[in-house]
């Protein structure tokens, strides 16, 4: 029975190297596809909401199992509601009336995500999850580009506003970083806003989050074609654990949408999030760094079999945890390798290290 439950881990891995399920490249825009296809680009997954039916939008809003790999996201501001705009469609400031007009210039460049106009806070920081990765490193490219927004001059209904002006002064995002839930939740009150519902996952309050490397002074853009897009780029370790980016705002003084608050926001239109390799442990095996091997450090070296694709070999550093046999690459001899490991310690399968 025992050797059955680890085998049938194996195969269940080696069925998903096959699919090639866990090669982790992912590129996601967010955009408005269930009424203008035009504000995503092509061979990007996408992210439209339904309560974006308006370009309004209200809290936060999740995607799942993104492009059948696994990984779940979630949108927020960190203290109010947030929405999308489409440069050249016209929304609503209330109300549920479908956007009007046609999107302005390049997929990636049109639509983006922000926070919205309630007054209760100027704060406009923009909070990005990740839910289910992989231990390792990974790479998080994100783009900034927005227009400036009105009131539509002359029009019967005076909540409508308009999206596509150029020009003046732009916005300069002073930071943008990678925590821990946990610790995101020590750092900003997502539960005092009278708005904001979504906590980031927070059910997920461990911790295991390396910030490698932080973007600073990140200057949002005005341009209309994806090709001039420069995006920020930051990467991060995790042990597992759901990692948080906070994007930090940046303002422009008066909002000219509501005159007399300020306009203070942080602006994301699409990311890209890549695998970069894998993190470091205590003994042989022990791939989150947790002191044993388990069924998750068996999982863990699996994945990075999947992400080097077949013949399923991967050239790791010297002393790599992945590299049981230490013959410099991770390779289904270590797979075996840890899932005896597992056999010899018997259920429930953990093996402590020394």
């Amino acid at each position: 029975m025992v050797k059955k439950v680890i085998f049938a881990v194996i195969i269940a891995v080696l069925a998903a190297m096959v699919n090639g399920a866990w090669a982790l490249d992912l590129k996601v825009d967010l955009g408005h596809p269930q009424h203008v296809a035009a504000t995503v680009k092509e061979g990007w997954a996408a992210w439209a909401s339904g309560r974006w039916t308006d370009l309004y939008g209200h809290d936060s809003d999740e995607i799942h199992d993104i492009a059948g790999s696994g990984v779940d996201a979630q949108i927020s501001c960190a203290y109010q509601h947030g929405g999308l705009k489409v440069c050249g469609l016209v929304g609503n400031l209330a109300g549920d009336a479908s956007p009007s007009g046609t999107p302005k210039h390049d997929p990636i460049c049109n639509s983006w995500f922000q926070m919205m106009d309630w007054p209760e806070s100027s704060y406009g920081m923009i909070v990005l999850t990740f839910r289910n990765l992989a231990p390792g490193e990974y790479t998080l490219t994100t783009y900034h580009n927005s227009f400036h927004c009105q009131r539509v001059p002359g029009s019967d209904n005076p909540t409508k506003v308009s999206c596509e002006n150029v020009g003046g002064n732009l916005r300069v995002m002073p930071q943008i970083y990678a925590m821990s839930v946990a610790d995101g939740e020590g750092k900003y009150d997502y539960s005092g806003g009278t708005y904001q519902k979504i906590v980031a996952f927070a059910g997920d309050k461990t911790t295991g989050i390396e910030s490698l490397t932080e973007a600073y002074n990140v200057e949002v853009q005005q341009v209309t074609s994806d090709d001039e897009l420069i995006p920020s780029v930051i990467s991060f370790r995790t042990n597992g654990a759901p990692v948080l980016v906070a994007y930090e705002q940046g303002c422009l003084g008066n909002d000219p949408v509501r005159p007399g608050r300020d306009d203070c926001r942080a602006i994301v239109n699409a990311f890209e999030l890549v695998s970069a390799g894998a993190v470091g442990c205590a003994c042989p095996g022990d791939m989150n760094d947790d002191g044993q091997v388990d069924l998750e450090d068996l999982q863990a070296i699996a994945n990075i079999l999947l992400q080097g694709g077949s013949p399923f070999v991967v050239p790791v550093e010297p002393g790599d945890c992945a590299d049981i046999n230490e013959d410099g690459q991770a390779d289904l001899e270590d797979l075996q390798a840890v899932a005896n490991i597992l056999l010899d310690a018997g259920s429930p399968f953990i093996a402590q290290c020394d």
